[in-house]
């Protein structure tokens, strides 16, 4: 059961880095320049998009959380809100 538990934890982290920011950290090439970020707020955030796969762990992993603030603690640890959890 721990074998399983740390193979679902690998394929979440895995997961967790596709579902981030969409930059790739990548210059396109200016690596010798530097960028001077802009402190403005961007206009409209950019969504979140989860992949299949990461969802559904996500909800085998919250379904197996019954103990009160289990649930809690991987909502903080994969950076989500309970509306994340409706299924739809």
């Amino acid at each position: 059961m721990l074998t399983d538990n740390s193979s679902k934890i690998e394929r979440m982290e895995r997961f967790r880095g596709m579902a981030g920011s969409s930059s790739s950290g990548q210059t396109g090439g200016l690596a010798g320049l530097s960028v001077v970020p802009d402190s403005e707020a961007p206009e409209k955030s950019v969504r979140r998009r989860f992949m299949a796969e990461y969802k559904r762990l996500i909800l085998l992993e919250a379904g197996d959380k019954k103990e009160q603030g289990r649930l809690g603690a991987l909502l903080r640890r994969e950076g989500l809100r309970s509306s994340n959890l409706i299924t739809r």
